[in-house]
């Protein structure tokens, strides 16, 4: 699964597939669960990164006063 489709939930719209009504996706309650997974599992990824980048920002950040 690519970016574009874990934050939109459907693949991108390229010219190739606008005619293809094969590329389209049917959004069944099976479909939807997994992509309420794996939501889930790259927000919890992107919170850890955020977190660890944070971290050492703060690790390296000097204060000054003026």
């Amino acid at each position: 699964m690519n970016l574009f489709e874990a934050l939109y939930g459907k693949s991108c719209n390229t010219p190739i597939s606008w005619s293809d009504p094969m590329n389209r996706v049917l959004n069944g309650p099976n479909t939807l669960k997994y992509i309420k997974q794996e939501m889930k599992v790259i927000k919890k990824n992107l919170k850890a990164t955020h977190d660890r980048h944070k971290s050492y920002t703060n690790m390296n950040r000097l204060f000054k006063e003026f």
